[in-house]
């Protein structure tokens, strides 16, 4: 059963890929003492580049489209999946850049203001594991306004 419980592990599209490139590994391993010759070669170059070729595609797919690299399931709420594919960000608003000085002073976070930003996030019943996300989301602008309320900034 534990083959069985790994697989429903396999939620995103990353595990995807390294479980494709491992299988195409193990069956290079296989297959390559059965070769002969020009074949041989040709396969031996196939198995140096084909991970190299997967890894490039991800970060190409990750850095234009990320967006399909995850499943709802990889958000605690899956609305925020949704907001996320629908694109629901806001544009910079005065809250938002209050509540990133405060998060962030001079870039740099600032542990003791992000704990508290966290802790309003919990209080408030938002999943508080990205900040950005709250912070960029039309869905929390409400919240934000009030955030910049309570935490008095």
């Amino acid at each position: 059963m534990v083959i069985k419980e790994s697989l429903q592990q396999v939620k995103n599209p990353l595990t995807m890929i390294a479980i494709f490139a491992g299988l195409a590994e193990m069956a290079a391993t296989a297959v390559l003492p059965i070769l002969t010759g020009a074949v041989q070669s040709t396969f031996v170059w196939y198995v140096m580049f084909f991970p190299v070729f997967l890894v490039v595609c991800f970060f190409i797919t990750l850095n234009f489209n990320h967006k399909v690299l995850y499943a709802p399931s990889d958000f605690k709420d899956e609305r925020h999946f949704f907001d996320e594919l629908r694109g629901g960000f806001t544009p910079e608003t005065s809250e938002i850049e209050l509540l990133r000085k405060f998060w962030k002073p001079n870039g740099i976070v600032n542990r003791l203001n992000e704990n508290r930003l966290k802790q309003w996030l919990r209080m408030s019943g938002i999943d508080p594991e990205s900040i950005t996300f709250f912070l960029r989301n039309k869905a929390f602008t409400e919240a934000r306004k009030q955030a910049v309320a309570d935490l008095e900034l």
